[in-house]
């Protein structure tokens, strides 16, 4: 697997956003992001978003890495 680049929670939430994803609710510090059948859950507890927690919120998303990387360096949001 590729290695995941550093990013911020609010960085995170405007990729989203822009793949059509919506933010259906905000609980304490998580930010909970919709489209269709997937959800994914961003946390805005610390400056950056570990590796674990990246992979998992684009998993669940249906984001591979590559893609997200990809996107990344493109700046797609």
């Amino acid at each position: 697997m590729s290695k995941l680049p550093i990013v911020r929670p609010l960085e995170l939430i405007k990729y989203l956003e822009g793949r059509g994803f919506e933010t259906v609710h905000v609980k304490g510090s998580h930010h909970v992001l919709k489209l269709n059948d997937r959800q994914a859950t961003v946390p805005l507890h610390h400056s950056e978003i570990g590796k674990g927690t990246l992979e998992e919120i684009l998993a669940r998303a249906g984001i591979s890495v590559e893609e997200f990387k990809k996107d990344l360096e493109g700046k797609k949001f």
